[in-house]
């Protein structure tokens, strides 16, 4: 059913104006004149189908130089093709609506769906496993300490009873122009009384030296002092600058032998005053953070604190 309707005057009329004849439209064009004098009435005979019409009517209007728009309208529609029509959009419409409400029903399923399945996990998290054993509340220890009291005890410790390791850092010692101020130590003008140690005393010895006795507990000792001391009296520093061995006893009566290679460091800790014995030509000893001023003959030396401990 043709859904248009053309001025079919207007294509006689224009053939008339340019005086040509139907068999001369139907010869320009191909077609029969049958065919032009259908397409001139606004009939079906001669074409396949409206389709096949329309195209026909189409080439004839441009043949004759007339514009599509001036020469077909669309054909206004019936009261029933408008009822019909619009009971087909609300059809579409309401497959539609149905078809949005259907994937909104499954998509709200399926999320109830995974918070079920999420609530389901918590609770399975939360549940108490049986034969879990919680650890002993006594084996948690806390312990606090204040670093000055940590410092002092291990300073204390290792005076006692534990192995020195020998230090390569020099930077312990302040050893400028202004620091080896010899006058900064004070030889006591009486000799300290030797001291007689405890035969238990345990010698935490490297490879002893066969000619080498320790001394320092029964010799006359040489004492130190410094005026103005910038670092800790619990320990000392001490640089061999040959082979040597020394012993050193402090205050605890804790004695400990070294065995010095060329060129060693070490930082003693312990319990001042300090014992010690060793070759002083050879040997240079830090206290307190001061330069001991050594003699050639100072073998056997005792470091006292300036202040008390």
């Amino acid at each position: 059913m043709e859904k248009y309707i053309y001025h079919n005057k207007k294509l006689i009329n224009k053939r008339k104006k340019w005086r040509l004849s139907i068999g001369d439209a139907a010869k320009a064009l191909t077609l029969s004149t049958t065919q032009i004098k259908s397409l001139e009435n606004n009939l079906d005979i001669g074409f396949a189908s409206p389709k096949y019409k329309l195209i026909l009517l189409k080439r004839y209007a441009k043949f004759l130089d007339i514009k599509l728009e001036d020469l077909i309208e669309e054909k206004p529609k019936s009261s029933k093709e408008k009822e019909d029509e619009l009971a087909l959009q609300d059809n579409n419409l309401t497959l539609h609506n149905k078809i949005n409400y259907s994937v909104l029903a499954i998509i709200l399923f399926g999320f109830i769906i995974y918070l079920f399945n999420s609530d389901l996990s918590k609770s399975n998290d939360q549940i108490p496993d049986l034969n879990e054993v919680s650890p002993d509340p006594e084996t948690i220890s806390i312990e606090t300490q204040k670093e000055e009291y940590i410092e002092f005890a291990d300073n204390l410790t290792e005076s006692i009873g534990s192995a020195e390791k020998i230090s390569d850092n020099e930077d312990e010692y302040k050893e400028s122009d202004s620091q080896l101020n010899e006058e900064s130590f004070v030889i006591a003008d009486d000799v300290v009384a030797p001291t007689e140690l405890d035969s238990s005393s345990e010698v935490v010895a490297l490879n002893s030296v066969e000619d080498f006795v320790c001394e320092v507990g029964t010799t006359p000792l040489k004492s130190f002092s410094t005026r103005n001391p910038e670092k800790s009296s619990y320990y000392f520093y001490i640089i061999s600058y040959d082979s040597q061995k020394i012993c050193v006893v402090d205050s605890l009566g804790a004695l400990k032998e070294y065995d010095f290679k060329k060129g060693a460091k070490l930082s003693h800790h312990g319990s001042p005053p300090f014992k010690i014995q060793l070759n002083p030509n050879i040997s240079e000893v830090y206290f307190e953070g001061w330069k001991v001023n050594l003699q050639d003959n100072d073998y056997f030396i005792q470091l006292n604190p300036t202040l008390t401990p």
